[in-house]
């Protein structure tokens, strides 16, 4: 249940194709479903059916279409985001379990949130107990209300939607059929904490090309330049976000013809010294790079709720 999945780049589209090379691979039959908006050479290079995503007959359950198209408060944001999702996500399990020409034996969600959480668990509330198939969910990352401290160790925000979708599930999941994986140790023990379930760490979901596929993939001929990008904005300073700037300059002295592209998130763009570039000419060793764009990220969310912090 691949509710991200959009175009053809990015992580969502590799790990798909990852999934259903696997799945062939081990003679296991696979439904893939993407979002309702999916491009079609995805669809056709990932054999996924649209069925995930918002159209204006979702949105006047909660709110006009003119409504929708507006900018949302950071206030109201946080419960919409769930809301929706949680809609969303029903809609298109029970769609796809409507549809299936059998039950499958696993339902999984490489992307999971509080919202996807809640929806799966109002979904699985309208099949027999009897028939309900196991569940598999992914935490790539915290939810974005919450924060992590700089050293990793403790997480701060609302933890209350995540909780509380995580109960519907326990009392409704068949017994062990219910997993939850993370793709770092410390965000499995925070899901763990968070949600009161049992969660373990996995490997992140890669997907690598064969080498002929790879050879297929490279150009021709090398590209003029170098252009580099520094994307993930929620990195933290563990693992080297600070050294970026020592990194980008060292890389800009041996390579005048380098560009970087660094992606920054919230208020952390107006301290980083990435975001403070010396226009005009090129970084030299130990000076800030020049010329390279800041992003600050698509997700600045301002409203926080803070309680006691687990220690992770």
């Amino acid at each position: 249940m691949h509710n991200r999945l959009l175009a053809g780049v990015g992580h969502t589209y590799t790990e798909s194709l990852g999934w259903r090379r696997l799945c062939r691979e081990r003679g296991i039959a696979l439904g893939l479903f993407a979002n309702l908006w999916a491009d079609k050479q995805v669809l056709a290079d990932t054999g996924a059916q649209a069925l995930f995503g918002f159209t204006d007959e979702t949105a006047r359950r909660f709110m006009s279409v003119e409504e929708a198209r507006l900018p949302t408060s950071a206030e109201l944001a946080p419960l919409q985001d769930f809301m929706l999702t949680s809609f969303e996500i029903a809609e298109g399990c029970r769609a796809a379990w409507t549809a299936a020409p059998e039950p499958p034996d696993a339902v999984i969600f490489p992307w999971a949130s509080a919202g996807l959480l809640n929806g799966a668990a109002e979904w699985l509330a309208e099949i027999e107990p009897a028939a309900r198939p196991g569940l598999v969910f992914n935490m790539l990352r915290p939810e974005p209300s919450w924060r992590i401290s700089n050293d990793g160790r403790e997480a701060y925000g609302d933890f209350s939607w995540f909780y509380f979708a995580c109960r519907r599930l326990r009392s409704l999941a068949r017994p062990g059929g219910l997993v939850f994986t993370a793709v770092a140790p410390r965000l499995a023990r925070l899901i763990s904490k968070a949600g009161e379930v049992d969660c373990r760490p996995a490997p992140l979901h890669k997907f690598y090309p064969s080498e002929p596929e790879l050879a297929a993939l490279r150009p021709a001929a090398r590209p003029e330049g170098l252009s580099i990008s520094a994307l993930g904005p929620s990195h933290t300073f563990e693992k080297g976000w600070d050294l970026l700037p020592e990194v980008i300059g060292r890389v800009c002295a041996a390579r005048p013809d380098a560009d970087f592209f660094v992606q920054v998130r919230g208020s952390r763009a107006r301290r980083s010294p990435v975001s403070r570039p010396s226009r005009g000419r090129r970084a030299g060793a130990g000076d800030h790079p020049a010329g390279g764009p800041v992003d600050r990220g698509l997700f600045s969310p301002a409203h926080q709720l803070r309680s006691r912090p687990p220690a992770l």
